[in-house]
């Protein structure tokens, strides 16, 4: 067998990742037992058709939507590794990553929002990409806030016992990115892009241990329901000007973010009325506009 990127010779039939360029080759086929890349349709040694189970990371990548929206960005990492690396076996280190992970990005998934990555001890998160809501920023800060209290949680019950503790350095962005499938023809991610994302990364790394910094855009979206400090402006990596920054201290008033706000649509009701009342065959309005404004109400 020989390896499909870059021709080299496959030292058996059994493995799943080229020794030479790092191709994986994660399934096999079900009818000579050959492995092939994840995004094989035939067998690239018998030409089976491949199993029609057997499907791509990210299950839908070819029909997640390609377009523009407004989503905010939340990049948390996990300081302390370093340490936590250096006195414990690397397996161990690997399995209390993981049960942190586990303990802190609960609040992710409460508040509807996603996973977009793990990069090493940092975890890449939005707010909007997928589902969008009117109060993505918000639930940003909130997830935020909840994540820190959270690994201070883990820190005290697992690890004070061993004079080990770990906190996360938050950064939080909103605005227009692009979003849809990233990657080369045998794998693909859902991911989103632009310079949204890179401030929100510039503005993790920028923060000190222990504490979250949001830009002016999740500020002004959020300070009527979350309390902040005076900001403070930061020269941060290919940035020209001051980037300006606040840190979250805690939330004005507690609300129900699953309590929907109904409004009131009489004098839009009537207009579609007078529109349809011409009209004696099957016809349709096209209602346009921003996500949150109320389409669905």
């Amino acid at each position: 067998m020989i390896c499909y990127n870059c021709g080299y010779h496959l030292p058996s039939d059994n493995i799943h990742e080229c020794p030479l360029c790092g191709m994986k080759f994660p399934i096999s086929c079900h009818s000579c037992g050959s492995p092939n890349p994840l995004m094989a349709k035939y067998c690239f040694n018998c030409g089976t058709e491949m199993n029609k189970g057997q499907k791509n990371s990210v299950q839908n990548f070819e029909t997640l939507a390609e377009t523009r929206k407004n989503v905010a960005v939340m990049f948390a990492d996990v300081s302390g590794f370093t340490a936590l690396s250096e006195q414990l076996d690397p397996e161990e280190v690997r399995e209390i990553i993981n049960d942190v992970f586990q303990y802190i990005t609960k609040p992710v998934y409460e508040l509807e929002g996603m996973i977009d990555k793990y990069i090493g001890d940092c975890v890449m998160i939005l707010f909007g990409a997928k589902h969008s809501h009117s109060d993505d920023p918000r639930r940003a800060v909130t997830c935020s806030l909840e994540m820190l209290q959270r690994v201070k949680e883990f820190s005290q019950e697992h690890l004070a016992h061993k004079g080990l503790t770990l906190d996360l350095t938050i950064g939080v962005n909103y605005g227009l990115v692009v979003t849809g499938s990233v990657g080369n023809y045998f794998d693909k991610d859902y991911t989103v892009m632009g310079d949204i994302v890179n401030t929100a990364q510039r503005l993790q790394t920028s923060a000190s241990k222990g504490t979250i910094l949001v830009s002016e855009s999740i500020y002004q979206e959020t300070k009527e329901e979350i309390e902040y400090t005076t900001p403070q402006k930061l020269q941060m990596k290919n940035k020209e000007k001051l980037v300006k920054a606040y840190s979250p201290l805690q939330l004005k008033t507690i609300t129900d973010l699953d309590y929907t706000f109904l409004l009131e649509r009489e004098d839009e009701i009537k207009l579609l009325h007078t529109l349809f009342q011409p009209f004696d065959s099957t016809s349709f309005v096209s209602i346009i506009g921003e996500a949150g404004i109320g389409k669905t109400s």
